[in-house]
């Protein structure tokens, strides 16, 4: 009997006994089980399907269940593919995989990501940077979903402001005094523009749209924001005439950062931009992150040996900036050990998928999108040694580049 037949029937009849054996065969698989009923097909990234049941297991000691959850599709281009994402809301906050309590979870598909490790690694690295407040933690699982084994996901928080994420001052559409109304905020910055509050920038016409909160956004807080946004774009377009200091409102060190997390990743998606975040945080400055989505042509040997974000975003100018430079060699200086491990983080992590990825193979075939990474024709072990040459070279390229700024 083939492998993912196997699977199937355990899956099935593991389905209707919940978590109370422990004995899984999911072919070799090392990872937790994400066991998934729904009462519909999920097929919107709008509509919530209600009433939905997760089930955990083979996770040793954070095995749960999870009743009346609400689940849609998620993610822009990448619902598009045959192995689709989803967005998980719980009914009441909890820890989920040891990971600290929230109600709001994502299931991240990694269609294209042959190695299925690339936004894990990426958070890692923007976890060596101390200028990134906040940065979203994943573990990896098998999803089966109402007894269909789906493969390999990566199960992560969402970016939202609370205590236990990005933990800044919530604002409600009733803070609108001259203090309430500085934050906080999270933005994206992505040219899809579908948030229902956004507006784009006076000189670079920036597409920011309001993230968390992302309805009752009152017009006190949009005119403050967009106000906000356009001094800024005025300091580094419009001469400055009032000869205000730039990072008295943009916090320096998350830029750098959040900058060096995609030169090092090879990740273009500024360049558009897409699933760019920052946030503002009540009488605080405008910072850079959370980071987010990483599976897309990065991590590639054939990346150009050059910056790759050296125009997009606010960052051609903030490159002519004399002070912002000078940060920059500092702060890669400072960060160069801990950049240095991330090798290590990945063979770690690839041992652990390693039984599921291939798996994950055999049941998603992307080789027609081999364009993206270039690495889908490849097994799992090339396609990971593949993965850290390009890491490499990245890091070879900015300990140059950075040098001669």
């Amino acid at each position: 009997m083939k492998k993912f037949s196997v699977v199937f029937i355990l899956a099935a009849i593991f389905v209707l006994v919940g978590c109370e054996k422990e004995e899984i065969d999911l072919s070799g698989s090392r990872l937790p089980i994400v066991y998934i009923t729904t009462p519909a097909k999920i097929v919107s990234k709008e509509d919530w399907v209600k009433s939905c049941r997760i089930s955990i297991c083979n996770s040793g000691g954070n095995d749960a269940v999870y009743e009346n959850v609400q689940i849609k599709g998620r993610g822009n281009s990448t619902w598009r593919y045959p192995k689709k994402p989803y967005a998980i809301k719980l009914d009441k906050k909890e820890e989920v995989l040891g990971m600290p309590k929230h109600k709001r979870w994502v299931l991240l598909a990694n269609y294209l990501d042959h190695t299925c490790l690339r936004n894990d690694v990426s958070f890692e690295i923007a976890r060596c940077m101390p200028g990134l407040a906040w940065t979203p933690h994943g573990e990896f699982v098998e999803v089966v979903m109402n007894g269909e084994p789906l493969g390999n996901y990566y199960l992560c928080e969402q970016i939202k402001v609370d205590q236990n994420r990005l933990n800044i001052t919530g604002i409600g559409p009733t803070d609108i005094d001259d203090v309430s109304v500085t934050g906080g905020y999270v933005f994206e910055l992505d040219i899809n523009y579908d948030e229902l509050f956004k507006f784009t920038t006076s000189y670079q016409g920036l597409p920011v749209q309001f993230k968390d909160p992302d309805e009752n956004i009152a017009a006190a807080q949009m005119n403050y924001v967009q106000n906000y946004f356009n001094r800024i774009e005025n300091m580094l377009y419009g001469g400055n005439s009032t000869g205000e200091n730039l990072f008295d409102y943009i916090d320096m060190d998350s830029f750098i950062d959040w900058w060096l997390v995609h030169e090092l990743t090879g990740n273009g998606e500024p360049n558009h931009p897409k699933s760019c975040y920052m946030y503002k945080d009540r009488n605080g400055k405008l910072c850079a992150g959370p980071v987010w989505d990483f599976d897309y042509a990065t991590f590639k040997p054939s990346t150009p040996k050059s910056l790759i974000i050296s125009s997009s975003l606010w960052y051609g100018a903030l490159m002519k900036n004399a002070a912002f430079t000078e940060r920059v060699k500092e702060r890669w200086t400072m960060h160069k050990s801990s950049l240095e491990q991330i090798e290590g983080y990945i063979d770690m992590r690839a041992t652990q998928i390693k039984e599921s990825a291939e798996m994950n193979m055999n049941r998603w075939s992307n080789k027609k999108y081999d364009y993206v990474n270039e690495d889908t024709k490849l097994s799992f072990p090339k396609a990971v040694d593949r993965l850290k040459q390009g890491y490499r070279q990245r890091m070879e390229v900015l300990d140059k580049v950075i040098e001669t700024l």
